[in-house]
């Protein structure tokens, strides 16, 4: 791993609000260097709870006792929590709960009476309003994608209405729409007579399919992200060869293509999309912050060109320009 690169990006993440991500890099950085400070420091200040960051802080100072931003920063998170415990003991003194209790399908946390979202990985249970399910942002993606394991490796050898249903919910709450899809149709399968599941996949079905191409971890979840909260389905790839295999599972109705990757590059991914009688007269938006490259791309056939990097309004209106405009 290029551990700078890595480290560049997760702050990129940080700066774009995407608080899951930037942890998910960062972790993956700490598996390999476990010391690094710089990669501690960000992960503290990530901290989900302000035990976490004490935790994470500690860790660090053992690594390097002198380290003084780490001192600093523990000593007053310490103080924070202190003070905050203390109020809480003030104002709000213990209650019974004899609220039902409930447990969340995908992290199997228990909760009592009938709250919207669970407490602890963030899901919306109720998925039938799809708006609300797209500005999730309490969900925690390192749960639910675990969540998604558990449940593919559940109904690997036998399908079942429950099942299902949680890996569609934990999709859905990923914004991951378009991979929500064949587990909505598996359901309707099993128990046809489910009309509000039925109506769900319906107004999934009808949405436009985006397909975001970037080898960007970074850029492909904010584009997802923007894509799912304006009314689009959005399918994402890696790299050139990766979209070549989307595409031909699924026509999308438009493809954002970044320019540089591994493997195919963006030209001649657009080339490939207008070769094949199928996906010719698809729009292809490409993704770049150079000049040349907009050159390029008109050659290639190219519909249209993004300035990197963009504002979601910008993508958005850019999309639309292409397509009719949906309801989210």
């Amino acid at each position: 791993m290029d551990v700078s690169a890595a480290l560049c990006e997760a702050v990129t993440a940080i700066k774009l609000g995407e608080r899951e991500l930037a942890r998910d890099l960062i972790s993956a950085i700490l598996v390999e260097k476990p010391d690094h400070e710089q990669a501690l420091l960000w992960f503290a200040a990530l901290a989900e709870t302000p035990q976490e960051g004490i935790r994470i802080l500690e860790r660090l100072l053992e690594v390097n006792p002198n380290n003084i931003q780490a001192r600093e920063t523990l000593s007053m998170v310490r103080l924070t929590l202190a003070a905050r415990e203390q109020e809480a003991l003030e104002e709000h003194p213990a209650r019974a709960i004899t609220e039902k209790a409930l447990v969340c399908g995908l992290c199997n946390h228990q909760d009592t009476g009938s709250p919207e979202r669970c407490a602890k990985c963030g899901a919306i249970f109720d998925f039938s309003n799809l708006a609300a399910v797209s500005e999730n942002d309490s969900a925690n993606e390192q749960m639910l994608l675990a969540a998604v394991q558990k449940w593919e490796q559940a109904e690997r050898h036998s399908r079942t209405f429950d099942g299902q249903i949680n890996l569609a919910r934990a999709y859905l709450n990923l914004r991951r729409s378009n991979d929500a899809l064949p587990h909505l149709r598996r359901a309707i399968e099993i128990r046809p007579d489910e009309h509000k599941v039925r109506r769900v996949l319906e107004q999934l079905r009808a949405r436009k399919l985006i397909l975001a191409v970037d080898d960007s971890m970074t850029v492909r979840r904010l584009v997802s992200v923007v894509l799912e909260r304006s009314g689009y389905r959005a399918a994402v790839a890696c790299d050139g060869d990766d979209a070549m295999v989307k595409i031909r599972e699924e026509l999308p109705d438009l493809v954002l293509l970044d320019v540089m990757m591994p493997g195919l590059n963006g030209y001649q991914v657009c080339r490939l999309i207008r070769q094949d009688e199928r996906s010719s007269r698809v729009p292809v938006v490409i993704l770049s912050s150079s000049l040349l490259d907009r050159i390029k791309g008109r050659l290639a056939g190219v519909n249209d060109y993004l300035a990197k990097p963009f504002e979601p309004e910008r993508l958005v209106h850019t999309i639309q320009r292409h397509l009719t405009p949906v309801e989210a």
